[in-house]
C-alpha cells in the first residue's frame, strides 16, 4: 500500500463521531512535523495559518498557488494526513472542481481531504 493510500486510510479510520481525530494546525513544514511528532492525528492547513505566517489578513490575500505550494511541502515534510482547508474555494463551485484534483496530485489531498469553509469535508479525494 502506498504512503499516500495509507495516510488516507489513517485518516478515515479516525472520522469517527464518537472518538474524533485531532488535528493541529500548521503554518509552516516544521510546525507540522512538530505536531505529527507530538502525536496528532492530523495537519489542519488553513488560510488563517498561511496568512498569520505572511502576516497578512485571513481575506483572501494570498494566492491558491501559495496555499497549495505549502500544503505540497507540508505534506512532504511529515507523515500525518494534511487537510488543506480552501477557505471559500478561490471563487465557485468550478474553481473547486479544478483545484480538488490538483491538491490531489500534489499530495496534500490525497493524504486527506479538502474542506471548504461553511462546508462539509471531504476525506474521499
Amino acid at each position: 500500500m502506498s504512503r499516500m493510500m495509507t495516510t488516507i486510510a489513517r485518516l478515515r479510520e479516525r472520522l469517527d463521531p464518537h472518538h474524533p481525530a485531532i488535528a493541529m494546525a500548521a503554518h509552516n513544514p516544521l510546525a507540522a512535523k512538530l505536531a505529527a511528532q507530538a502525536g496528532f492525528d492530523a495537519i489542519w492547513g488553513s488560510g488563517f495559518e498561511l496568512s498569520a505566517a505572511y502576516a497578512v489578513p485571513d481575506a483572501s490575500i494570498l494566492s491558491v498557488d501559495t496555499h497549495f505550494e505549502l500544503m505540497r511541502a507540508i505534506g512532504e515534510a511529515q507523515d500525518a494526513p494534511v487537510v488543506a482547508d480552501l477557505d471559500t474555494g478561490y471563487g465557485n463551485a468550478v474553481n473547486v472542481a479544478y483545484l480538488v484534483p490538483r491538491y490531489a496530485a500534489a499530495g496534500a489531498a490525497a493524504r486527506s481531504g479538502l474542506c471548504r469553509s461553511g462546508r462539509r469535508c471531504r476525506a474521499d479525494s
